[in-house]
Order: C-alpha cells, then sequence, then structure tokens
C-alpha cells in the first residue's frame, strides 16, 4: 500500500496519540493550533490536526454504521489502518487470541467493521507470527 510520507508521519501521531488516549493520560492538545510559531512548528500543528481527523474517524465502521456514518474511502486512510491494526494488536498482543484466530476474527468483518484491502495487507504483512 502506498501512502505519502506526510500520511505515515500522521498515522505515526495519531496512534500514539491513539495509545495515550487508550491509557486515560490523554491531554487535550487542542492548544497548541493557537500557537504563532515558525514553520517547522507550523507544519508540527498541521501534522496534529491531520492526527486529529484521523482520530475522529477511528471508531468509524467501513459500512457507514459507525459513530460519524463515514462509509468505505470516506473513512480517512489513517483512520481505516488504525481501527485494523489496533483489533490486530489487541486480539493478538495480549494473547487472547492467537495470529490464526485474530486473522479469522478480521476477515469476518471485513467490508463491514474493516476495509477489506487494509485487512488483506495487515494479514500478509502478519503472516508467520504466532
Amino acid at each position: 500500500m502506498e501512502l505519502s510520507e506526510r500520511d505515515r508521519n500522521a498515522i505515526r501521531v495519531a496512534a500514539a496519540i491513539h495509545e495515550l488516549r487508550n491509557s486515560r493520560s490523554f491531554e487535550n492538545i487542542a492548544w497548541l493550533s493557537s500557537l504563532d510559531t515558525p514553520s517547522a512548528e507550523e507544519r508540527s500543528v498541521l501534522l496534529l490536526n491531520q492526527a486529529q481527523q484521523i482520530l475522529k474517524a477511528a471508531d468509524e465502521q467501513y459500512d457507514g454504521s459507525g459513530p460519524l456514518g463515514l462509509a468505505g474511502r470516506a473513512i480517512p486512510l489513517g483512520a481505516r489502518l488504525l481501527a485494523a491494526v489496533d483489533a490486530y494488536t489487541h486480539l493478538n498482543g495480549i494473547g487472547e487470541a492467537s495470529h490464526e484466530a485474530a486473522a479469522e476474527a478480521l476477515k469476518a468483518q471485513a467490508g463491514t467493521v474493516y476495509d477489506p484491502e487494509i485487512v488483506d495487507a495487515l494479514l500478509r504483512a502478519t503472516e508467520g507470527e504466532s
């Protein structure tokens, strides 16, 4: 899957913020957008804004039944990636399920909860994990 450097960076930031949010230690970072800063810092704010859009849509479902009603490619790519990876790591990463069981759970929800292309890419990338 081809991603621009900007998209990869935004997804990394969104994933880190997502983990902070899940750990209940997430603090409001909206004040960053009000800073009068040089261009490097402005780029950071733009990156945070892009990450915020990913996080807003992270609970969307591919079929449109999520909280915002976004469906398919209307859901930001980073949010679709984050949703599938988060589900896989939750199932597989904490020992609740083997790679095979986590893969089957994702496949069963591909096209409804998760983007089927992302599920396929994720499972190819994690193939061989135990």
